[in-house]
């Protein structure tokens, strides 16, 4: 997107150094920084909490897995109508994992 408009603003050198460091500490451009902070505050994450997020998706991607591996062979067994034993220690690894991926957002 072209950005052709400037927004000028005035701060006190004390000012500018404030801003310009809790830009930093987002790893943010100053003015990347300005526009999150007044169009989408919520949409700014440290790096510590980004990566906390990506790590958060990775594991719930894996559990996702996990279920559809455990969906898959039931499916096959219902539809063998056979009488093999359901291995519901995996169901339970999967919901514990569930589980603690759940807690780990809330937090």
């Amino acid at each position: 997107m072209k950005k052709d408009s400037r927004i000028i603003i005035r701060t006190t050198l004390e000012q500018h150094e404030q801003i310009k460091k809790l830009a930093e500490s987002y790893d943010l451009t100053l003015s990347k920084y300005l526009l999150l902070c007044a169009l989408a505050p919520e949409k700014l994450c440290t790096p510590d909490q980004q990566r906390d997020l990506t790590n958060c998706i990775y594991e719930l991607r894996k559990v996702g897995n996990n279920v559809n591996q455990i969906a898959h062979t039931l499916n096959i067994l219902l539809m063998e109508k056979s009488s093999a034993p359901v291995n519901f220690s995996e169901i339970k690894a999967a919901l514990s994992d569930i589980s603690r991926v759940i807690k780990q957002l809330e937090k």
